[in-house]
């Protein structure tokens, strides 16, 4: 006769009194554990299915490899430490993969990540732009202080420097300002530069349009600010239930205005298709000039049926340049942007540009998008994630370092800033 339990009365309609057995299953997981362990064995057949995914399903596989990198270099580094150890973490795993390529490939869309304690592994880059706080305006064959934040160096004094360390910035009409600063991929902290004839040692600060604040994650949202309408973007999430052309109406509505901003800063990207619709209906006519590539395979092409029949092959798409007399937006669009405008976002910059009146203000852009359309693909004994761009997308956006504005502007207030420069123009 089996085990009786007692149960309570109340639960008596729920569990059976039997008392029972639970077999042992070690394919179960618990995820309420702080980490999984792997056997070498699992350790390294989870290996091979990543290495089969980077030389099979990774769209920059080949770019990488033609710029130097070696990937059975690195590889072999990743196989020889899992070979040292008899048991290794799904999280020590993932950091393997990561060391053994971190600082050879810069792709803001490849990324690891670790089911059970969600640590994200990137391969992130990005040029950002440092300033000084010195201001100049260029005049007499040079160029002489009009602001300035470091108080060794004043109001009229002559500086010169390098071309890439001047940025052209909002300045009154007629005149030309500059930013004296750096772009750098890694953080600056000084610049030397010659004040009244001697070297100055000027403090940096990373641009802090960085810092801008954006209104949430509303696709279109139409605000004003002094007068002038502001269309905030602040994502283009493809995982909603959002239709793509949800900004149609609304740019339509906007054909008529002497001067916009659209407000792209803060926007971490999404589905390309909303910004296409907005610029399409605002301006009759929407074009991001970019080309894409698309390595097609049996794990990436949504169509396939048949996954047991491996297959791989490139598709490619070349788009047409922009042509500015099929813009018919008369008004001018200020297209405001930073390093947190990523990867679809920047397709809207790109979409912005065609545009005849269009400015792009604030800092870079992430450059994130030279490769996209990540694809999700799970290590089946460490359940780590990997995210892998299955496309190539070129255009005037760098990898890391993004599209330059027209004007920089060294303020979290770019909405304020820009509002007030139009007004005094």
């Amino acid at each position: 006769m089996a085990d009786m339990i007692n149960i309570p009365d109340v639960y008596r309609e729920f569990v059976r009194p039997e008392k029972r057995t639970m077999p042992k299953n070690d394919n179960v997981i618990n995820l309420d554990h702080s980490d999984l362990m792997l056997s070498q064995k699992d350790a390294l057949e989870d290996f091979e299915t990543y290495k089969y995914l980077m030389d099979n399903a990774y769209a920059g596989r080949d770019y990488w490899s033609m710029q130097g990198v070696d990937f059975p270099a690195c590889y072999a580094m990743i196989e020889n430490k899992l070979k040292q150890q008899e048991y290794v973490s799904s999280t020590d795993f993932a950091q393997m993969i990561h060391d053994a390529f971190a600082g050879k490939i810069i792709d803001n869309h490849l990324g690891i990540a670790t089911t059970v304690r969600e640590d994200y592994f990137l391969f992130r880059g990005n040029k950002y732009a440092y300033f000084s706080g010195v201001t100049v305006e260029e005049g007499g064959g040079g160029y002489t202080v009009v602001k300035s934040e470091n108080a060794a160096v004043q109001i009229g004094d002559i500086v010169a420097c390098e071309e890439e360390q001047l940025f052209r910035t909002l300045a009154p009409q007629g005149k030309n300002y500059f930013y004296v600063g750096t772009r750098s991929w890694t953080p600056v902290e000084k610049l030397a530069v010659s004040v009244n004839g001697e070297v100055v040692d000027l403090a940096l600060h990373q641009s802090r349009a960085g810092d801008f604040e954006s209104l949430g994650d509303e696709y279109f949202k139409l605000t004003d600010c002094e007068g002038i309408p502001v269309v905030h973007s602040g994502t283009f999430n493809a995982f909603r239930s959002v239709p793509r052309d949800c900004g149609a109406a609304l740019g339509k509505s906007l054909r008529q205005e002497r001067n916009l901003l659209w407000v792209l800063a803060g926007n971490g990207g999404g589905s390309s298709d909303y910004p296409q619709h907005f610029i399409q209906e605002l301006n009759g006519y929407a074009n991001n000039a970019t080309h894409m590539a698309w390595l097609k395979t049996h794990l990436t092409d949504f169509t396939t049926v048949d996954y047991d029949k491996p297959y791989t092959e490139w598709f490619f798409h070349l788009d047409s340049p922009v042509d500015l007399s099929e813009s018919r937006f008369d008004g001018r669009l200020f297209t405001i942007i930073n390093s947190k405008t990523c990867s679809s976002a920047e397709n809207a910059i790109g979409y912005a540009k065609c545009v005849k009146n269009n400015l792009l203000i604030g800092e870079n852009s992430c450059g994130m998008g030279l490769f996209g359309e990540q694809q999700a693909f799970f290590l089946r004994h460490s359940l780590i994630n990997l995210g892998i761009p299955c496309k190539i997308f070129l255009s005037e956006s760098k990898e890391g370092e993004g599209y330059t504005p027209d004007y920089w502007a060294d303020s979290a207030d770019l909405v304020g800033i820009v509002a007030k420069w139009i007004h005094n123009r």
